[in-house]
């Protein structure tokens, strides 16, 4: 813990309502203690942030507005904040949340080494359902990690876990002050940011939050992270921005192959996780709802595997999914076998599973042999026997080779199937810009091309050496910027747009002021008497 977080200890009280019990854990930007909340009596989840990321008025008032970010998502898979505020005595600045019982997402890989296909795909529904009501809101987590996603105990009947996720808003403001000292500085999280983050001054946009997605499932499915010099005892942060930005990104499963990971990876996987870490922000998958409606159908028909020489599973808890009854230990190849993941067979559902326990004797061979020795019989019939049916056989093959005429040779059993050529580069393919809200103009340089949504049809000659720019403009809204290259299918372009702050200030500031209306006189009431 930092200094400021040390000077905590048990019964100080924390924002005038926070009494700390206990600490629970402690990261790079704070600390997270047992507290109780005076005012109702419940405890409560303190996290405390280091001073230096809320050094001036501003930024203490903003921490408190970004704090509370996570109320604007509706989804009950945030995290919920009660309250938050810097601490007037030790200029501490806090978030007290809900108290959850469980575990993180990282913690939960590490014990169990990995994750299958359907926990995977349960994990990222509700992961994606929080994250993908953000993006639709214009908001972007920027540290998105599996230490930032919980794994909470689900308090509704049929639900194997809740998740949780962690720091929403709160990450855009330690960003930020982060980077204000130091610019070259990158921010995040090394082995989750995109490639953008390493970037001053670079847009952040949803498709920030689908590259860690992208990166969080590999880490799932394998227990691996991606990056190799993120496997390493002692990370090189060089090496790993290398890798990062540089070097080339080999597939999901060549990757997998290369770290020793002894899980699977389903087919259509390396597809769909090239689309998450494209370096090229606008060829990803522009937010979490559109990653999700792709990763579902991998995941749902991934068969059920079991690495061979895995051993015996070991015990979970109560909010592991289930395995399927189709996961038994690989059997050996025959009729019955389904290929699973890359040649490495695995039973079928309902296919039985021969019996290994007790005698290793064959299932034909009696469970008990005669006690008495038999007598030995005479080896000289049986020489003679062997002979004869050798010289057989000889004059049988000398009398087929003379009659018929050679024959070609028997095919090779499962021969290895020649590799399929890729598919030649269409002429062209069609591209639908649409953007959130609509009505946007679509530019080419200086030239408008129309407003969104609309579809153009883009000829791939050239692309590869020259990608064509097309920017997203809407007043009131930062401008969004897409470069296209070559494509073998038709491209759907969904930018997410966000406030332009300096123009929403414009606009207020340009508001003219209501002036009070003046009250017209009345007339005066008639006073004269009629006679």
């Amino acid at each position: 813990m930092g200094e400021a977080v040390a000077t905590l200890k048990e019964g100080q009280i924390l924002g005038k309502d926070f009494r700390i019990v206990r600490p629970l854990a402690a990261g790079g930007m704070g600390a997270v203690y047992l507290v109780e909340q005076l005012s109702t009596g419940r405890e409560r989840a303190l996290k405390i942030m280091h001073p230096q990321f809320v050094q001036s008025a501003d930024s203490r008032a903003r921490f408190t507005q970004e704090a509370k970010v996570g109320a604007r998502i509706r989804s009950d898979h945030v995290v919920e904040v009660v309250s938050a505020g810097v601490d007037d005595d030790t200029g501490i600045p806090w978030l007290a949340m809900e108290l959850l019982d469980g575990e993180e997402l990282a913690k939960r890989i590490s014990r169990k080494r990995f994750l299958s296909s359907q926990e995977t795909l349960e994990i990222f529904r509700q992961l994606c359902h929080a994250l993908g009501e953000a993006h639709r809101s214009g908001l972007v987590h920027r540290d998105l990690k599996p230490a930032n996603i919980f794994m909470a105990r689900s308090r509704r009947q049929g639900e194997a876990f809740t998740v949780k996720i962690l720091d929403f808003g709160v990450a855009k403001l330690v960003q930020e002050q982060a980077g204000e000292g130091d610019h070259t500085k990158p921010v995040g999280t090394p082995r989750w940011m995109a490639p953008e983050q390493s970037e001053s001054g670079a847009p952040i946009r949803p498709a920030t939050d689908v590259w860690a997605l992208g990166l969080i499932a590999f880490n799932c499915l394998t227990g691996k992270h991606y990056w190799k010099a993120a496997n390493q005892s002692q990370a090189n942060v060089t090496a790993l921005l290398r890798e990062l930005v540089v070097e080339p990104m080999p597939p999901a499963s060549v990757r997998a192959a290369e770290l020793g990971a002894t899980s699977a990876l389903p087919r259509g996987f390396d597809e769909w996780f090239a689309r998450c870490v494209a370096r090229d922000a606008a060829r990803r998958f522009q937010d979490a709802n559109a990653a999700l409606d792709a990763l579902a159908p991998v995941l749902e028909k991934a068969p059920a595997w079991k690495p061979a020489g895995a051993g015996a599973a070991s015990a979970d808890d109560e909010m592991t999914t289930p395995q399927p009854a189709g996961a038994a230990t690989p059997a050996p190849v025959d009729a019955d076998v389904a290929t699973a993941k890359w040649g490495e067979p695995t039973q079928k559902a309902g296919a039985p599973v021969a019996s290994h326990q007790g005698s290793t004797k064959p299932s034909a061979q009696p469970a008990t042999a005669p006690t008495q020795p038999m007598p030995q019989p005479s080896r000289a019939p049986l020489f003679a026997g062997i002979f004869v049916g050798v010289a057989a056989l000889a004059v049988a093959a000398l009398a087929l080779m003379r009659s018929s005429p050679r024959q070609a040779p028997l095919p090779v059993p499962n021969p290895v199937p020649a590799p399929v050529p890729a598919a030649p580069m269409p002429e062209a393919f069609t591209v639908v810009f649409d953007s959130f809200p609509s009505g946007a103009a679509l530019y080419e340089g200086e030239q408008k091309l129309g407003e969104t949504p609309m579809q153009l049809s883009l000829r791939n000659a050239g692309l590869d050496a020259q990608p064509r720019k097309f920017r997203i403009v809407r007043e009131g809204f930062l401008p969004y910027e897409v470069v296209q290259g070559p494509s073998r299918e038709p491209v759907k372009v969904l930018a997410t747009l966000a406030p332009d702050p300096e123009a929403q200030k414009k606009q207020a500031e340009e508001q003219p002021k209501e002036k009070p209306k003046k009250r017209e006189p009345q007339d005066a009431p008639d006073l004269r008497i009629q006679r």
